[in-house]
């Protein structure tokens, strides 16, 4: 792919999950992009801050379209020291989260899970 990138740009997506460390994921011009403190299902305006070889890292500007699992941060500190990735997650939807990483872990294993 050509790399036509260009940092620094605002622009609105839609989240379509989470990636692995808790990442949101969305698409923006071909590219993956990974944008930090958001939900699956948000519509967010973003800063495209950083190429990656296969996309980009964003950094959120404003949530336009917040998810149900949204929930407040618990911690004042929460997106200031980075220990906490996904306090902003309802307890339900962080279940789920963590189930389909185990999920994905176990497949090549040959298990059969729900």
């Amino acid at each position: 792919m050509e790399n036509t990138f260009q940092s620094h740009i605002e622009t609105i997506l839609n989240i379509t999950h989470l990636a692995g460390l808790g990442d949101g994921v969305a698409v923006h011009e071909g590219r993956t992009v990974f944008v930090p403190y958001v939900c699956a299902g948000e519509q967010v305006r973003v800063v495209l801050s950083q190429p990656l070889k296969e996309g980009a890292h964003a950094q959120l500007h404003e949530v336009v379209s917040p998810s149900a699992e949204r929930i407040a941060p618990a911690c004042q500190h929460y997106t200031q020291c980075g220990g906490c990735r996904l306090q902003h997650v309802s307890a339900a939807a962080y279940q789920t989260f963590k189930l389909a990483q185990l999920q994905q872990a176990l497949k090549p294993l040959g298990e059969n899970l729900p």
